[in-house]
């Protein structure tokens, strides 16, 4: 069966942009599950059905095996002409699955960094993940130095493969927030610490979560179904369903000026002279935004603000109200650059006079120290609170429910045009999307332990990392980082912690106030006779501690001095007593004594890897590990998947001074592959020849370089017995081949 669909948008402006609507079927349409169905999308532009990537969800079923109605998200392709029509295929028997590439994934994660002792990040967050990029964090609850961070989105820079912060490029926010008199200046749902959480859905192009918290106050609850759509592109895009609900009166207090806010954007910047993780982000030098008079106004931003309050570039009396197309944005022309907030529309949100969306923005210097400064700029998008000649109402009333649907947008290039266009899209698009109560479902929640690492036998400086960051000068201190595979968190080790409120008004102040002020600075309560870390919200799991000493009295490197393993099941800890660091020199060539590079060098320790490198051009790689003379490592060598080598070795203290050198030799050789047609022909396509071997311990697939039409050649080979496939298409050869000494096949 074949039925159209009703594009909503041209495609010739609306290229690669995500098509999410539903579909009613006309016949009985068979389906098992998401996975596993007859649905097929395809586009007709005159030469035939072209089928493209589609993803189902919200069904509805009919029987056991049949639907009549669904949800379908697919990509509008790049190379239309906008004449082309689009069609949904199926079928009422069974048919086999689609079978298409996951570009999307979300997980449900926790983050911590704590680059100085007490000042943490440390908050959970949903990590949406593109074809093995990190694309966004989206966070559930926590605190990022100190604030709030609920509801807060992190746009990662383009090809980040970590979550970490120094890749972070942009945050948005969709908590409501109000200004209150004190030192924390605001409150609301960005510091909730009640939340409730689920993923919705995760498909192959698109991924869905929702995210409810309560303020602490009890006052106001935000309730938010985030949705990403795979982007081929290197425009992202993340989609919010946005509730507040204010459910207690509330005098806005401070400045006045968060009067309710519905959305906004952040942007940052943090420079270190010692620490160079804090050395991210900058503050883009323009706003763009669309005005209720249907005009676009630029706005200046100071990059480099010196207020340790906020300067409102724009204010609640400025009256700066959105426009039909609704949308702000934080831009740099130079680059084309920008990161913009897309509304559905500019009205509707409450009734009355309030209704509409005022923009606000401000800059503020949050530190600056001779080693250290740090500096934010926010762009707010807050309640209509107020008109030119009138009062600001200053009152959220309680039962007051907004609701909209709004984008978070960056673009790389085309600046805030881009940005004007991107809105017309969005707003013809999110009327089509469907988001119904009933497909969101509870997730089992995972359980989380602690795990405290004790470190003995590192002397370093008092508050090294404090003082490196606020001096600018290298004082040694200690570091721990957390693996579980991969880098999992970090941060400064000490016995006193930073109080997690930083701020020290000395002014007017009596000599016994600032020294009460000072003593206020630190985490008292938590300090320790041992030097230690907390790392929290660990999933179970084998977990490696690594402790190094950072600017060391000797060198300029840090020192990899300790390590700890722990196979987590409950809140735990570990004590690692630390020794000087050694080295190993390895050089690796062949039987010809020519460099080989990419062999890995790996040290073990209880069947985990401690230590790891890879040979350069020149064949040589440094691997670096703690002096434990009477306690040997395992030395694993691997080649192209292959265990070459197995031993032994041992650092005695000596190796803190001269290398240890390890040689190996590797008897690689050269594999020529001719292959011919039934005819004797030599084929004019490419197969893709590829070799692997069931003796590898870590499965790789070895690829050829083609030379002429069917000669291939395979460099460097070890000596094995391999497995060549040969394939185009659907059509796939294997053959085995026993190689070892250098031999001619066809």
């Amino acid at each position: 069966f074949k039925q159209e669909i009703a594009i909503p948008v041209d495609s010739t402006v609306a290229r690669y942009q995500p098509i999410d609507i539903h579909i009613s079927f006309n016949h009985p349409c068979w389906a098992k599950n998401e996975s596993w169905h007859s649905v097929r999308v395809c586009y007709n532009d005159g030469s035939g059905l072209t089928e493209i990537e589609s993803q189902i969800y919200g069904l509805h079923f009919t029987d056991d095996s049949h639907i009549d109605s669904c949800n379908i998200v697919f990509i509008l392709p790049g190379d239309t002409n906008g004449r082309e029509k689009y069609y949904v295929v199926y079928s009422d028997s069974e048919t086999r699955a689609p079978n298409y590439p996951n570009h999307v994934d979300v997980e449900d994660c926790h983050y911590f960094y704590e680059p100085i002792s007490g000042q943490k990040m440390d908050f959970d967050y949903y990590k949406i993940t593109q074809d093995d990029y990190v694309v966004y964090g989206i966070c559930q609850k926590g605190v990022l130095l100190g604030e709030g961070v609920s509801h807060t989105i992190i746009k990662l820079k383009p090809n980040s493969t970590e979550f970490e912060s120094k890749n972070a490029d942009q945050f948005a926010s969709f908590a409501m927030s109000y200004a209150i008199d004190g030192e924390k200046q605001y409150t609301g749902s960005p510091r909730a610490e009640t939340v409730s959480k689920n993923i919705v859905v995760d498909g192959n192009l698109m991924v869905r979560v929702k995210i409810e918290s309560i303020s602490p106050e009890g006052n106001i609850k935000t309730s938010n179904i985030y949705t990403y759509y795979y982007c081929p592109t290197s425009t992202k895009r993340i989609v919010a369903h946005v509730n507040h609900q204010v459910l207690d009166s509330i005098e806005i207090g401070g400045d006045g000026e968060r009067d309710g806010t519905y959305a906004s954007l952040s942007t940052f910047k943090s420079r270190s002279a010692t620490i160079n993780d804090m050395n991210v982000g900058n503050i883009l030098p323009s706003l763009h935004i669309y005005c209720e008079d249907d005009t676009i106004k630029e706005y200046s931003v100071p990059t480099n603000p010196e207020s340790h309050k906020s300067e409102w570039i724009l204010s609640t009396s400025d009256d700066i109200d959105l426009g039909g197309k609704a949308w702000l944005c934080i831009d740099d022309s130079s680059t084309g650059k920008a990161h913009a907030l897309i509304f559905q529309s500019n009205t509707g949100l409450l009734g009355g006079e309030e209704d509409g969306i005022q923009v606000k923005a401000s800059v503020k210097q949050v530190v600056k120290l001779p080693g250290l400064e740090a500096d934010t700029g926010s762009l707010f998008a807050t309640r209509n609170a107020y008109e030119s000649g009138g009062e600001h109402n200053l009152i959220l009333p309680k039962g007051m429910n907004v609701t909209f649907d709004a984008e978070f947008v960056t673009v790389e290039g085309g600046g805030y045009e881009e940005v004007d266009k991107e809105s017309e899209n969005f707003q013809k698009l999110t009327t089509y999307r469907p988001l119904v109560a009933s497909n969101l479902s509870k997730v089992e929640e995972k359980k989380r332990y602690g795990l405290t690492a004790y470190v003995h036998l590192a002397p370093s400086f008092p508050l090294g990392s404090l003082l490196s960051a606020a001096s600018g000068k290298n004082f040694s201190y200690l570091y721990a980082e957390l693996y579980r595979e991969a880098l999992v968190s970090s941060g400064s080790i000490g016995r006193l912690s930073l109080s997690s409120d930083m701020s020290l008004n000395l002014k007017n102040a009596t000599l016994i106030q600032k020294v009460k002020a000072v003593i206020g600075l630190f985490d008292w309560r938590n300090a320790s006779l041992f030097k230690k870390i907390h790392f929290p919200e660990l999933e179970e799991g084998r977990y490696l501690v690594k402790i190094y000493r950072e600017n060391p009295l000797f060198g300029r490197d840090r020192e990899y001095i300790g390590f700890g393993i722990v196979d987590l099941k409950e809140d735990s800890s570990v004590h690692i007593f630390c020794r000087p660091e050694g080295k190993i020199l390895f050089s690796a060539v062949d039987q010809n004594s020519r460099a080989v590079e990419q062999v890995r060098f790996l040290l073990l320790k209880d069947e985990t890897v401690v230590a790891e490198g890879i040979t350069d051009k020149n064949g040589t790689v440094i691997l670096k590990a703690p002096c434990l003379p009477m306690h040997p490592y395992k030395l694993h060598v691997i080649y192209q998947g292959f265990l070459i080598e197995e031993k032994d070795i041992r650092l005695s203290f000596l190796r803190h001074l001269f290398p240890l050198k390890e040689f190996l030799t590797l008897p690689l050789y050269r594999l020529r592959l001719r292959i011919k047609d039934s005819w004797r022909f030599a084929p004019a396509i490419d197969v893709n020849p590829i070799l692997t071997s069931k003796d590898m311990i870590e499965q790789n697939s070895i690829t050829a370089e083609q030379k002429n039409d069917g000669e291939y050649f395979f460099s460097n080979l070890y000596p094995a017995d391999y497995t060549l496939r040969l394939g185009y298409k659907s059509f796939i050869v294997t053959k085995n081949i026993l190689y070892y000494p250098e031999i001619t096949s066809s």
